[in-house]
């Protein structure tokens, strides 16, 4: 029987931009210009709430929705990337090709193939188009209206606006751990496995363990100006913003709570938020008995311990900020097996890695399985390695309406989740056919291929 994991514990350190290099790098050191730009993206009518099976209509707003962009560039020009955060569940349906589109020839000297967006996966929130099997009340605003009225325009203004404010800039990195996020997937010992599962026993057969172990650690990237004083704040963890998840509110989850706490202690702060690997990741903690309920006091609890952090690692990425350093990004295209079910075209998604200093982001459009980003991780040559779920395009050729087993599958512009063997061995949700295009097989090749992208940017091979 295979050994099953109920925590990965990740030791906190200290990882700052003047450390020693893992890599002598071959990108030329430069200086750095920074932008960064935020805005409201709440609705202002009710909503079909994204997430969950059951319909929720929105019955108000307990906190507002951001988006937020930060725009990158070498002091040359030669590297450049904009990397924008939405407080939604996922950018689905060629989100980011139509900001792309729509933002033709508003950025001058900027290649638009360098921006990229990424979802916090909060499941109170609205969906960016209209479901087909949701009802649509008189006065309520439909996905296409909140899309097209609200979320595209607000998100072309601050991309502009962060591509217009960048100046010279110094970064600090650190990485700490935030006690958020942990496996949902419980294995039982005949083999099959359930999310969100009991803790003793299910269909007779006694619990062993946690499919997939968790990711505790927090990469943070420190933004200054070239005054010292912080201008923003690059905030990565493995846990999807879910601690309120079944509720009919409109809520950015945990991320709304760091967001105005930081804003507090560092006024005018601008928090890029991203989720790492976290497929089979939840902000319930089940071997303490939370078996995904709603809970504003855990949301409360789990904002604390980011900010706690993020506070406590302050100073030394402050003294560690370096104005200059190796950069270099790049965009490609690969394609991945995709399932049997989904017939034999490949699945085509967009990879981009960028560098600073010894730190590196790579993004992918899954629910990623956290086995694969530890993966990923252990095999980066980057001192520091922010991976980035839900986040920009892929196949754009599957349609909404595409049904499995009589279901609806909204994966669409997304590719859903994409898990490891073992789960899909185990049969939980999020390793069923229905809940994403791509399985092991792909899975593989995605780690290989981000990988060897990764170390290019050190190693020029």
């Amino acid at each position: 029987m295979k050994n099953y994991f109920v925590h990965l514990l990740i030791i906190p350190v200290i990882l700052c931009s003047c450390i020693s290099k893992r890599s002598s790098g071959v990108s030329e050191v430069q200086g750095i210009r920074i932008g960064w730009a935020s805005t409201d993206i709440t609705p202002n009518r009710p909503v079909q709430l994204f997430g969950q099976y059951g319909e929720r209509i929105s019955e108000g707003v307990h906190d507002p929705l951001y988006a937020t962009a930060m725009a990158i560039e070498s002091a040359s020009g030669d590297m450049q990337a904009i990397m924008v955060s939405m407080e939604i569940l996922e950018g689905t349906f060629n989100l980011q090709k139509d900001l792309r589109n729509l933002l033709f020839g508003q950025l001058p000297g900027f290649n638009l193939r360098n921006l990229i967006i990424n979802a916090t996966h909060t499941h109170t929130a609205p969906y960016p188009f209209t479901p087909p099997d949701r009802s649509q009340p008189a006065g309520l605003m439909t996905g296409e209206e909140y899309r097209n009225q609200i979320l595209l325009p607000k998100l072309t203004e601050i991309v502009v606006a962060a591509w217009k404010n960048r100046t010279a800039a110094a970064v600090g990195f650190s990485k700490g751990m935030a006690d958020v996020g942990y496996s949902r997937i419980c294995v039982y010992q005949d083999g099959h496995n359930v999310m969100l599962g009991s803790t003793v026993n299910d269909k007779g057969s006694p619990f062993v363990g946690f499919e997939g172990g968790n990711d505790l650690s927090l990469n943070l990237m420190y933004c200054f100006d070239t005054g010292g004083n912080i201008k923003g704040i690059v905030i990565n963890i493995a846990c999807p913003a879910q601690d309120v998840a079944s509720l009919s509110v409109v809520s950015a989850d945990f991320w709304g709570e760091v967001r105005s706490q930081l804003q507090v202690k560092y006024p005018g702060i601008f928090i890029l938020e991203q989720c790492s690997a976290a497929g089979d990741q939840g902000p319930w903690n089940l071997s303490a008995g939370e078996m995904g309920d709603t809970s504003w006091s855990r949301r409360a609890t789990h904002a604390n311990r980011i900010v706690n952090e993020v506070s406590r690692l302050f100073t030394t990425a402050q003294s560690c900020r370096k104005s200059s350093a190796e950069l270099s990004n790049q965009v490609r295209d690969y394609t991945l097996t995709q399932k049997a079910c989904y017939g034999i075209t490949p699945f085509t998604w967009e990879l981009h890695t960028t560098r600073i200093g010894n730190a590196v982001f790579a993004n992918n459009p899954f629910e990623l399985y956290i086995g694969y980003g530890n993966a990923i991780k252990a095999q980066s040559i980057a001192a520091q390695t922010f991976l980035v779920q839900l986040s920009g395009t892929a196949s754009d050729d599957f349609l909404i309406n595409y049904t499995y087993k009589g279901n609806y599958l909204y994966v669409g512009q997304l590719a859903g989740y994409l898990p490891t063997a073992e789960a899909v061995s185990g049969g939980a949700y999020g390793a069923q056919d229905e809940n994403g295009r791509v399985g092991p097989a792909g899975g593989t090749q995605l780690v290989s291929q981000t990988v060897s992208q990764i170390n290019s940017l050190f190693t020029g091979r």
